[in-house]
């Protein structure tokens, strides 16, 4: 995917009589990120796939290259939110939306992360898979991303896991942090391991760990 984006980047620029210092500028990314995107060394997050496409005078689909028989769906900002919302209401897992889409669970995690943008079957696929409209998921309006978290263990403290949470959901663990008066790590550290706590020994769990427990189950 990255080097076939990296052509098509390349050869929008040079249709548009742009340098990678214009385009940079023109899409509010430093140069050097132009010149790495056009070398296949990295991928740019969906905003800025938004800001390239709109600078270049194209759609988010046709910088990527992609091609669909499906009729195109202009794609708002806060896909990634929007996604990991429906999945979890629809309370399914990476692994059977994998299943029902043909989409692997890494692609699946870069859309909720916010770091790839889907194409036009994706999004079909997605929506069919969710129970939702095309256009319930591509949005009617520009929304935030989703919020990344980073968690490093004491075991494996070079190997972070990081996660997507939505901006609804990540306003309530602030909210939580200074009622409690803890910091949001404190807060996200109990719940785990109050959830933890539960799966392994649920008849000792109260009931408030038990309703936690059983709002993370997924399909």
């Amino acid at each position: 995917m990255n080097a076939t984006f990296a052509e098509r980047l390349a050869h929008l620029r040079a249709q548009k009589g742009l340098t990678q210092r214009e385009l940079g500028a023109a899409a509010g990314v430093a140069w050097s990120m132009i010149s790495k995107y056009e070398a296949g060394k990295s991928m740019p997050r969906l905003k800025v796939l938004m800001r390239l496409g709109e600078a270049l005078g194209v759609s988010v689909e046709e910088l990527q290259g992609a091609e669909s028989g499906r009729p195109s769906v202009e794609l708002y900002e806060g896909f990634s939110s929007r996604l990991l919302e429906l999945r979890c209401r629809k309370k399914i897992s990476l692994r059977l939306l994998s299943k029902r889409t043909g989409i692997e669970t890494s692609v699946l995690t870069e859309f909720e992360l916010g770091d790839l943008s889907p194409s036009t079957d994706d999004l079909y696929n997605l929506a069919d898979a969710l129970g939702v409209s095309v256009s319930e998921l591509a949005g009617q309006k520009d929304e935030a991303e989703t919020v990344r978290i980073k968690l490093s263990f004491e075991e494996s403290p070079d190997e972070p896991v990081t996660f997507a949470v939505t901006p609804e959901s990540y306003q309530s663990l602030i909210e939580a942090a200074e009622k409690f008066k803890l910091t949001p790590g404190e807060v996200l550290a109990r719940l785990i391991e109050s959830a933890a706590g539960a799966a392994s020994d649920p008849g000792n769990a109260s009931e408030g760990a038990l309703n936690l427990l059983d709002s993370m189950k997924l399909q």
